[in-house]
């Protein structure tokens, strides 16, 4: 089973899912016209017409899934982002041809959902579909190390603290009922340092090394700590 917040995300796992030959043929036909582009201001003003049919021109499902492919593929630092509104924000990237269709992933992907659960929404909703051997991972939000550096906003409705807490307790529950729940969060620096370590007091707390490529700027990307958090 999958679940995320984001209902476009999920679409596309979907569309992979059921309809994987159909989305091939739609990121062909992309992958052609952009690659055709000489310019990158053509490139970028091909870039801002998908996002306004994207946005508002409501395409059916199939479309939604190749358009949000090509918005990572060539958005900058593969970062998805909406505003208050839910409507994509995400920018143009370096403007170079990138690679937007993976016809031999798309269709080995759809092998692996044959049979799979996709939800899209709240996390507490996966509790119902769990038995005695499942095995929960989350991976929430991260808590930045100050505002200017948050990525919080994922979704129109921010992940804070509260919701941290909240997820936390979930887990603890899930605990208690003997599933496993694994966690893989940023830990937040100097006097946040212990925000997590309290909140998971009794879970199992293993400092990772990892090297971040988004929420960063390219030149400046480097090796930071992040969290594994296990019940067992």
């Amino acid at each position: 089973m999958i679940n995320d917040s984001n209902e476009s995300l999920v679409n596309v796992y979907r569309i992979i899912r059921d309809t994987p030959e159909e989305l091939v043929g739609l990121l062909a036909g992309i992958q052609g016209e952009y690659h055709a582009l000489e310019e990158r201001t053509e490139r970028r003003d091909y870039f801002m017409k998908k996002r306004r049919v994207f946005n508002e021109e409501h395409p059916d499902d199939i479309t939604r899934a190749a358009l949000f492919i090509f918005f990572m593929r060539t958005c900058y630092n593969g970062i998805y982002s909406v505003n208050r509104k839910g409507r994509l924000s995400v920018t143009f990237g370096t403007g170079s041809r990138a690679r937007i269709l993976e016809e031999e992933l798309i269709r080995f992907n759809h092998k692996l959902l044959q049979g799979v659960i996709i939800l899209d929404g709240d996390y507490r909703q996966t509790e119902k579909y769990a038995g005695e051997k499942s095995f929960f991972y989350f991976d929430p939000p991260y808590k930045p190390v100050n505002e200017a550096g948050a990525c919080t906003s994922y979704m129109p409705d921010d992940f804070d603290d509260d919701c941290q807490i909240e997820l936390a307790g979930f887990c603890k529950d899930l605990g208690e009922k003997q599933m496993n729940a694994l966690q893989l969060r940023p830990p937040s620096e100097e006097s946040w340092e212990t925000f997590f370590d309290n909140l998971y007091a009794g879970f199992h707390i293993q400092r990772l090394s990892i090297f971040r490529s988004v929420c960063s700027i390219a030149e400046k990307r480097e090796t930071v700590n992040e969290l594994l958090i296990r019940s067992y």
